[in-house]
């Protein structure tokens, strides 16, 4: 598709950025360079509110930030500023701070005309149920087998 690829994460995975052709940069570059940033990240307490101000008000004017991962990565108020303003060109999203959203701030980012809502289906595709199955079904035979000794 003709795009570079950058990756921001604190714990690096070299093999998989080099198999994706890419390269790993600060928050802050990514933030500087990127046309459109994917955000797809396991969440943790300490994760929350991690790109907000700082990270938009250094973007490129009209970014587009898609994300799939959980919506407390991004403070929300300054998502909210930041499309307003049109530094954040467009905001696409499967998660909400809240779901169904309570917060004001939440209601007017879902009504935007630059953010895409979805509703959070990424576990409920046929191969998905599979994998859950097959899990499920593994663990249950672990705890037989731990029984039975």
């Amino acid at each position: 598709m003709g795009m570079d690829i950058a990756a921001y994460d604190p714990v690096k995975n070299d093999e998989a950025i080099r198999i994706a052709g890419g390269k790993y940069v600060s928050m802050e570059e990514l933030f500087m360079n990127s046309d459109v940033i994917f955000v797809l990240a396991a969440f943790s307490g300490d994760s929350g509110g991690m790109i907000g101000k700082s990270h938009f008000g250094i973007s490129k004017h009209g970014l587009l930030i898609v994300n799939t991962s959980r919506a407390q990565f991004i403070n929300g108020p300054d998502l909210l500023d930041a499309l307003r303003e049109g530094q954040i060109g467009g905001y696409a999203t499967d998660v909400f701070w809240h779901e169904p959203p309570e917060e004001e701030w939440e209601k007017e980012i879902a009504s935007m005309d630059s953010v895409i809502v979805t509703p959070h289906i990424g576990a409920q595709t046929a191969e998905a149920q599979k994998r859950v199955a097959r899990y499920t079904l593994q663990n249950l035979l672990d705890r037989i087998q731990v029984m039975k000794l």
